[in-house]
């Protein structure tokens, strides 16, 4: 009889899934059907051209380690890193640090020195339970979203709790937030790519169509991930960045577009990352993930500096280095940025700049923090 009663429920819980599905507003499974079987047909966004004629497509610019943060540098219990899954920088150049294993965050003055941590597994105001990621607001808070608890929670610099939010389950992102204490999280509504809140968390506006989720400018991906791509908007697939005087970037990885908004909202540039390397490159490396059924996104990780120039991280599929694409605002080509002595450093990812030109990454297993800067 329970047996009975397990296989009712499972056919019940599949045909809502599927009833949804049909019914999602967002889902236009004919739509997809289409661009599946013609590529020609999928809707590219047009952009107007950026005058490339004085660009030096080859320069290089080289990031050399110059120290690290790893282990004993407090008193504390957990003077180590188990699991770094997210760090950034304040206005003040201190370094914040999420650790998913420890359930901490930890804070760096701008001169590596150990200033306090916080946080243990559990559901009330300061501790955790699920992966973590952490952005420091314009307003001059601490943001950090749990996805084991499914919600956002703020802390002031000085690590006094604030306020939280309950995010819908299943949901991991990132907030970023302006000045005035708006957040800014990517739309759960499957027809937006980024929805705007108050300060409460009370929905304000939306922005962008979701066919920036739908252009491949060079390949279409295999169906699932086309359908999964046309529900709604994934973490994996866009980043979102603002800059300290309230200019919003969101970065794609399908189209490989950044679209850059005012202070008040308003789209004021939007352009295609168009580097020759890249675009050969990633065309490799797409092939070699479908032909093992899957799909691959292009930017591990973006940042921005102080003048708001655009870093794009991306592993370079045929040199198996990681490399750094550093674009002006208005979508001018500015250099490439690798790490000199890769292989030795075993590095993983770079995440952040601060003001006086230190970058800050990790090493393939999350546990330290690499420190960088450029030389000629």
């Amino acid at each position: 009889m329970k047996t009975r009663n397990l296989i009712f429920i499972y056919i019940f819980i599949i045909v809502c899934i599927i009833t949804g599905c049909k019914n999602s507003p967002s889902l236009n499974s004919e739509y997809i059907d289409d661009i599946y079987k013609n590529p020609d047909l999928f809707e590219k966004i047009n952009l107007p051209p950026i005058d490339h004629s004085d660009t030096d497509w080859n320069k290089i610019t080289y990031l050399i380690k110059t120290g690290e943060i790893s282990e004993g540098f407090s008193s504390e219990e957990d003077n180590f890193f188990a699991k770094i899954t997210d760090l950034c920088v304040d206005q003040e150049d201190n370094l914040y640090i999420a650790d998913s294993i420890l359930r901490k965050i930890f804070k760096f003055d701008a001169f590596g020195n150990f200033v306090y941590s916080f946080g243990q597994t559990g559901q009330g105001p300061g501790e955790f339970s699920g992966r973590l990621r952490i952005n420091v607001g314009n307003d001059n808070n601490l943001y950090i979203t749990d996805d084991g608890n499914f919600r956002l929670i703020s802390f002031t610099k000085n690590a006094e709790f604030i306020n939280q939010f309950n995010l819908p389950r299943g949901k991991y992102d990132d907030a970023v937030v302006n000045s005035n204490g708006d957040i800014f999280l990517l739309s759960e509504s499957g027809l937006k790519i980024i929805d705007h809140f108050d300060p409460e968390l009370k929905y304000r506006s939306s922005l962008l169509d979701m066919k920036y989720c739908l252009d491949f400018p060079y390949k279409v991906p295999p169906r699932l991930s086309l359908f999964r791509f046309s529900m709604k908007p994934s973490f994996m697939e866009i980043h979102k960045l603002i800059s300290r005087d309230d200019y919003l970037f969101i970065i794609f990885n399908n189209s490989q577009i950044v679209t850059h908004f005012n202070e008040n909202l308003e789209l004021i540039n939007q352009f295609r990352i168009d580097h020759p390397r890249f675009i050969e490159d990633y065309k490799k490396s797409i092939d070699y993930a479908k032909k093992k059924g899957g799909w691959m996104n292009c930017f591990g990780s973006v940042f921005l500096d102080e003048i708001k120039n655009v870093y794009l991280c991306y592993f370079n599929f045929e040199l198996r280095i990681p490399e750094i694409y550093r674009y002006s605002p208005d979508g001018k080509f500015i250099d490439t940025l690798r790490i000199k002595n890769f292989y030795e450093l075993s590095n993983h990812i770079v995440k952040a700049k601060d003001k006086r030109g230190n970058y800050y990454g990790t090493n393939r297993i999350s546990s330290k923090i690499i420190i960088y800067r450029e030389v000629e």
